[in-house]
């Protein structure tokens, strides 16, 4: 993990001609999460250039979930040439702002208010930043459907040796202070042995 991390050729990868700075591994548990689910809705935070919210849409597309929709979240709009492919017209929607301002999360909870959810976290990777999304974006997560906390390795594996706490850290946190109650770690979407996302698979009971 940690060879395939440091080459960096992850930083090349192209879907649609777009930046995805994803695991392809991780990127086909999620397509095989998604034909299971049959999700209405998958929620991204941290858009970047979009690569990710159109393979998202490709996913949606290809199951045949013509009504769900992506909804990206990200403080700054980079996605401007993603958002010219024609995935992106029929199944996306951008929001610009914090994840974790409050006004964003009530209108992302109104859309998805009974509805069946996946929600992934790929914003901002400190500690602190991903607790907060887990402890506000996990009730929006449907029954039997995954909160993917994105990038548990940077303080898991370790890729970053010195970005502790960050993602995991807020995962075991999370987990400890109550979150195990409603979400377990899934190690089904870890059984190629490569993910950006060790323990981050979070299932909802």
């Amino acid at each position: 993990m940690k060879l395939f991390h440091d080459t960096p050729i992850w930083r090349n990868f192209r879907f649609h001609a777009i930046q995805i700075e994803k695991s392809p591994l991780d990127l086909w548990y999620m397509q095989e999460a998604i034909e299971k689910i049959r999700p209405d809705f998958i929620v991204e935070t941290g858009t970047y250039r979009g690569g990710s919210a159109l393979f998202w849409a490709n996913a949606l597309n290809g199951a045949g979930l013509t009504s769900s929709r992506v909804l990206t979240v990200d403080i700054s709009n980079y996605c401007v040439d993603a958002a010219q492919d024609p995935l992106w017209a029929r199944y996306v929607e951008f929001f610009q702002g914090s994840s974790t301002d409050p006004a964003i999360v009530a209108k992302l909870a109104a859309r998805v208010r009974g509805r069946k959810t996946l929600i992934t976290l790929d914003s901002d990777h400190s500690g602190h930043h991903v607790l907060r999304e887990l402890r506000m974006y996990s009730p929006l997560v449907s029954a039997g459907s995954y909160l993917v906390v994105e990038d548990t390795d940077m303080d898991g594996v370790p890729t970053y040796p010195d970005s502790f706490p960050g993602p995991m850290a807020a995962v075991t946190q999370f987990l400890s202070e109550g979150g195990a109650a409603q979400f377990q770690p899934d190690a089904t979407r870890e059984q190629m042995g490569i993910t950006y996302n060790p323990g981050g698979w979070l299932r909802r009971k």
